[in-house]
């Protein structure tokens, strides 16, 4: 996969573009989060926050989304963070913005 990163104190962000006319979601949780209802959990709010972003998601990207481990993730947080790092990111990788102009 090539594509950039980007990352705060919520999240870590991938993206890179998958040839399609719209973005997809891969979530990457590990054990260091905790057990599997804490894990899970966090890949439900993460799933949430890129369900209420996603018409300003930019087209024919590939989002992958790793919270940090040592963070409470909230559904807010997480929103905005994601927009704002899938945003820096599709910059770099696609050259365009998040209305997927040059």
């Amino acid at each position: 996969m090539h594509g950039r990163r980007a990352s705060d104190g919520v999240l870590r962000v991938w993206v890179a573009a998958n040839g399609l006319d719209h973005p997809r979601l891969g979530i990457s949780v590990g054990k260091k989060h905790g057990n599997a209802v804490r894990r899970n959990r966090l890949k439900r709010v993460a799933r949430e926050a890129f369900r209420l972003s996603l018409e300003e998601f930019p087209r024919g990207v590939d989002i992958i989304c790793m919270p940090r481990w040592d963070v409470e993730l909230t559904c807010t947080d997480c929103v905005r963070s994601m927009k704002r790092l899938v945003s820096k990111a599709a910059e770099r990788a696609l050259g365009c913005n998040f209305d997927g102009s040059a």
